[in-house]
């Protein structure tokens, strides 16, 4: 087995013996599509949010950390495509900026207000992440280069990025904190829903903080801030499910079942090629073709196969908490009604 180069295709490729298709040789890396997908993901929740309750102060300040989140891993998309350093850099940090503040917020908003945090800590929080934002946009004093994250990524700090570590972590352990008071003194649903929640948030908290503002605050270097954004998949997912199964923020969604076969696919797909890009044994043969799109005609294909279509409209049923019409029974009480509407 040897690498070589095939016309009109990038980089090499591997001929593996017993496959009819030639895919990439296997390596590691962080596709730039996939910061796009995921920020688009939290716009779209945040979006949701927004519009089932815009004069709630929960909804509110949800959306804004959630639109906060997005802001940075689009960021960190656009610095993965190499173009506009500083632009992009500047922009990540101001939207991660506005992230603390509206944590905050949402720690003492949900399920419902509370005493802590007081309005003047949430108000400095915001005055901070303000002008925190404002700063990173229109001066190099808290990020002044930013390279692109194909290569070990180093980033020249200004002298306001310890200030900018300082209260970011403080919001983050004081909201944690909160959110994790609330929960031991909650009860029945909105226990679960914070469970969820503090799962979520407790993930991509230890996750992003650790590989995008601790590593490069000792380390000076900024190798795995391509990590970061992959924390806060969790805390999408778990909130998509507490939504969905318990109701969160006293959403209703009505979900198609094509809609939830699609994302039973997707979710698939993803996890089949997470785990052949971590174990690097991407199969390849002999016709181009990338390695996303063969294994996602394959789970497509599995997925709407005879075998298995109908198991996995049963799951996506019972998970919707949604069942099928019984039509013979149906017809049934029909005619016993009519019959005795007739006798």
């Amino acid at each position: 087995m040897g690498a070589r180069s095939l016309p009109g295709v990038v980089g090499p490729y591997v001929r593996i013996q017993g496959w009819g298709v030639r895919l990439p040789a296997p390596s590691i890396h962080v596709p730039s599509f996939a910061f796009w997908l995921l920020g688009a993901a939290l716009a779209g929740l945040a979006l949701l949010v927004l519009k089932g309750g815009r004069d709630k102060p929960v909804n509110r300040s949800f959306a804004l950390f959630t639109l906060g989140l997005a802001g940075w891993v689009l960021g960190i998309g656009g610095l993965a495509e190499g173009g506009l350093p500083q632009t992009w850099g500047r922009f990540t940090f101001a939207s991660a900026s506005i992230v603390p503040a509206a944590f905050l917020s949402f720690a003492w908003a949900y399920p419902t207000p509370g005493r802590w945090p007081p309005w003047g800590v949430r108000g400095t929080a915001w005055g901070l992440g303000g002008l925190l934002a404002l700063t990173s946009l229109t001066t190099r004093l808290v990020i002044q280069a930013d390279s692109r994250l194909a290569t070990p990524f180093h980033r020249t700090s200004g002298p306001l990025y310890p200030a900018f570590a300082a209260y970011f972590l403080a919001a983050s352990v004081v909201g944690l904190g909160v959110f994790l008071a609330k929960w031991r003194g909650a009860r029945g649903l909105q226990r679960a829903q914070l469970y969820y929640l503090a799962i979520g948030l407790g993930i991509a908290t230890a996750g992003a903080v650790t590989t995008n503002l601790l590593v490069p605050l000792l380390t000076g270097r900024s190798s795995y801030s391509v990590l970061g954004p992959y924390f806060l998949l969790p805390l999408v997912l778990l909130v998509g499910h507490a939504i969905i199964r318990h109701r969160l923020l006293d959403l209703r969604m009505v979900i198609h079942r094509s809609v939830a076969f699609a994302a039973a696919i997707a979710l698939a797909w993803a996890a089949v090629w997470g785990l052949l890009l971590l174990t690097l044994s991407i199969p390849t043969g002999r016709v181009a073709l990338p390695v996303g799109a063969f294994i996602l005609l394959a789970v497509t294909a599995l997925c709407l196969s005879a075998p298995v279509a109908p198991r996995l409209a049963r799951l996506v049923d019972a998970y919707l908490l949604r069942g099928r019409p019984d039509l013979d029974r149906a017809l049934q009480e029909a005619a016993r009604g009519l019959f005795r509407f007739l006798t």
